[in-house]
């Protein structure tokens, strides 16, 4: 079955946090944005640490990062008041992602268990090593790997796995994983983790608004040179287990702005697919599209950097002209505010991802047909 066409994919699963959504609420939220005012909030978007036990490939990380000398990491007791604030402005989900690893961060689990206990879905973005890690889960919480999913998944969260293969090789290769002798190992033992505590289990996510399967596992993959042909079979196992598949090209930022050699050119790239796989095998656009064309983070939400900045999307620092505010200074609403202001025209309903609208390189020339042979 076909994934994405030029303008649209097939969904087979809906996500827990992101997809739930009936078309009504979706058009209420709209009608509440409408005219440039676009204080209105579905999903909070909360960056949590810089660190991470892997080097990937593709990462934006590297760039997006642009801590503020003058600030530290935002507190636990700054993550609860901005999810308080968010709830003012008609918050549903918290996403948690950021410029590193969110189960790095010892406060994650008190976030998540907030979020929670507010009647809120959270949806975590993970490379999911430290749910199949037990040394690892035992340094950052004091618990087993198993014990810290478990958590997750009573808090009610949904977890997003960056997962570029399940070839040991392939995937071993493009995390470049730092100190780890076989990363891939402690991915496999999450999934079967996840699996096994219920995330793709149905009648434990929250009911499919159309006739879609509830799940609160995606994967998602970045597509490059390592783990191009693996594309089919990493979509069949995906959906084997139960969980949503993404496929997307890089946000060409961070480590991939120095690794070019690694990807393909976009319009190559999808020329390739339609030849060969009939459009491509993504379930969605992008990682957080939410209803297709727009991005939960950016058009039904806000993205706040680690140390408070309000960002147009997790890769992009805020600096220059993409300067917002920081929520240390102002009130989240005013910086809503000011924010519709700023960009309206890419907040406006039927307005596709400006980040990556126009981010692509002239690489050079690639022979795709040969690199299927």
């Amino acid at each position: 079955m076909s994934g994405c066409t030029e303008n649209t994919c097939i969904r087979l699963h809906s996500l827990q946090g992101l997809d739930n959504f009936t078309p009504e609420e979706n058009a209420n939220f709209w009608s509440r944005t409408a005219g440039g005012k676009n204080v209105a909030l579905r999903n909070l978007g909360l960056s949590t640490t810089d660190a991470c036990n892997y080097n990937c490939v593709y990462c934006y990380g590297t760039e997006a990062a642009n801590r503020d000398s003058r600030r530290g990491p935002l507190t636990l007791a700054e993550q609860k008041d901005l999810i308080d604030q968010g709830i003012e402005l008609g918050v549903r989900t918290v996403i948690i992602c950021g410029n590193g690893e969110p189960t790095y961060d010892r406060d994650l689990l008190e976030i998540v268990n907030y979020a929670g206990k507010n009647d809120l879905y959270t949806v975590i973005l993970t490379n999911g090593f430290t749910l199949g890690d037990d040394g690892m889960a035992k340094r950052i919480y004091g618990l087993s790997a198993f014990d810290v999913a478990q958590t997750l998944f009573d808090a009610n969260a949904s977890l997003i796995i960056k997962t570029e293969s399940i070839k040991e090789d392939v995937y071993n290769s493009i995390v470049l994983a730092r100190g780890l002798d076989n990363p891939f190992k402690g991915f496999m033992q999450a999934i079967d983790s996840v699996v096994k505590l219920g995330f793709t289990d149905p009648s434990k996510s929250a009911p499919a608004t159309d006739a879609t399967i509830p799940t609160r596992l995606a994967i998602s993959s970045v597509i490059c040179k390592r783990n191009f042909l693996d594309i089919p079979a990493l979509r069949a196992w995906t959906h084997g287990i139960g969980a949503q598949y993404i496929c997307k090209l890089p946000t060409l930022s961070g480590n991939s702005k120095g690794n070019l050699g690694e990807f393909f050119d976009v319009n190559s790239t999808t020329a390739w697919l339609k030849e060969n796989y009939g459009y491509h095998y993504s379930e969605k656009p992008e990682t957080l599209s939410t209803d297709m064309n727009h991005c939960g983070a950016f058009h039904f939400g806000v993205v706040i950097g680690n140390t408070g900045d309000i960002r147009q999307c997790y890769p992009m620092a805020a600096h220059g002209d993409n300067a917002i505010g920081n929520i240390r200074d102002k009130r989240l609403k005013e910086l809503l505010i000011e924010r519709s202001s700023k960009f309206a025209a890419n907040l406006a309903h039927g307005a596709k991802c400006s980040v990556k609208k126009n981010e692509y390189v002239a690489l050079d020339e690639i022979e795709i047909a040969s690199v299927a042979e």
